[in-house]
């Protein structure tokens, strides 16, 4: 009862770019050989609105996670939940340490810190727009709106453009 939870938040279209381009993403199985369960049936039926795309079920994925990461914060003390957001810890990385052992209560060591100075950290945040085509940058703008600008992520205001490549 007295554990704490760091959770690092993540643009949900850089996640859903990067379990397409992991081994261990079971989702080019679909939801039945993946390990996040099946999909409710309000998940399918978005899924299969995005003919049953791969890029809309990694995104999904990354929904899923999300909603079950709030409804397990909602039911925590609000003093033992961490969030830090990924793109400050590529940013700031030392200080985000800092800020994590200080809420973890742990102390901070000069070692510690410059293992933290050495660690070489590349910001990988914007890579999915590399990475994947304008058609699957604009399905994911399209399928995680309303979570990505809860999370205070921009979505850029191509409503028209993302309407007529995801075909809605």
């Amino acid at each position: 009862e007295d554990a704490k939870f760091v959770h690092i938040l993540r643009d949900g279209r850089a996640v859903a770019n990067s379990l397409m381009h992991v081994n261990f993403w079971r989702g080019w199985y679909g939801p039945q050989g993946w390990r996040a369960g099946m999909l409710s049936a309000q998940d399918q039926s978005t899924w299969e609105s995005y003919d049953r795309s791969f890029t809309a079920l990694a995104g999904i994925e990354w929904r899923i996670q999300m909603r079950a990461i709030e409804a397990a914060r909602h039911a925590l003390d609000p003093n033992l939940f961490l969030e830090v957001r990924y793109e400050e810890f590529c940013e700031r990385p030392l200080q985000t340490c800092r800020q994590v052992l200080d809420f973890a209560e742990l102390p901070s060591s000069a070692d510690f810190e410059r293992h933290v100075k050495a660690t070489s950290i590349r910001d990988m945040s914007n890579r999915w727009r590399d990475d994947l085509t304008s058609g699957q940058q604009a399905m994911l703008d399209d399928l995680l709106r309303d979570d990505l600008l809860r999370y205070g992520y921009d979505i850029s205001d191509r409503t028209e453009e993302i309407s007529e490549a995801v075909g809605r």
